[in-house]
This record gives structure tokens, C-alpha cells and sequence, in this order.
């Protein structure tokens, strides 16, 4: 089995915003199922003035991840994740 790699916030808005730096981007697409935490889901879908066309990038992108249920092995790498990395959410 490869790496693994738990997709953070920050690299599904900026991959739906097209602001994924090309490595990103290249990562993404060589990862055969993304896999992003539940906490995850509740930031990116959490933004209270999402756009329709937002959240169908969203949900186009969530619908094909694997999503990790919430608990403390989970937890401790979202936050580590988080320390390394400011939460900026889609803009239109």
C-alpha cells in the first residue's frame, strides 16, 4: 500500500477554486480516492455564504472521497493540519 494522505481544508477550497499551486494539483490527481475528515466536510460545507456553484464543486469533490468519521486519531491530525495552516474559504 502507498502513502496516504488526508486531504486539510485549505487544499479542497483552493483546488476548487483553481488556487492549488500545480504540485498540488498533480498530488490530488494522482491519489485514487481523496480522503478528507469529516471536519473537513463541516468546514468547507460550514460557510454560511456559500454559492450554488460552490457547493456543487464541493460536493462533486466530496462525493468521490473517502470521508473519515470523527474520532481522536482523526482528530489530532486535523489539528495538526490546522496549526500549519489558515483556513481561507472559496471566493466567488
Amino acid at each position: 500500500m502507498g502513502t496516504e494522505y488526508l486531504i486539510d481544508s485549505n487544499a479542497v477550497i483552493d483546488f476548487c477554486n483553481g488556487k492549488l499551486p500545480l504540485a498540488g494539483r498533480e498530488l490530488l490527481f494522482s491519489i485514487v480516492q481523496p480522503k478528507i475528515s469529516v471536519i473537513t466536510h463541516i468546514e468547507v460545507f460550514g460557510f454560511p455564504e456559500i454559492s450554488r456553484t460552490e457547493e456543487k464543486l464541493l460536493n462533486d469533490f466530496v462525493s468521490i472521497a473517502l470521508i473519515y468519521p470523527l474520532d481522536i486519531d482523526v482528530a489530532k491530525k486535523v489539528s495538526k493540519s490546522k496549526r500549519k495552516h489558515v483556513l481561507s474559504y472559496l471566493t466567488p
